[in-house]
């Protein structure tokens, strides 16, 4: 039985200002992950085992 699979291509054509948007969004999340890795590995450090991740929810 020979099946075709179809594929979709989208392309994204962002103003300027959805892209400063879109940048500013990126830029957010990669601070706040850079801030929740930073206290995990601090945590290890200290206590030589990862905290659970529920307890770093409360910073979302």
């Amino acid at each position: 039985m020979n099946e075709t699979m179809k594929g979709y291509v989208y392309r994204l054509k962002p103003t300027t200002k959805q892209i400063n948007l879109i940048n500013k969004t990126f830029g957010c999340v990669r601070k706040m992950w850079n801030l929740l890795l930073l206290e995990r590995k601090s945590i290890y450090e200290l206590y030589g085992k990862y905290p659970e991740l529920l307890n770093s929810h409360q910073y979302i």
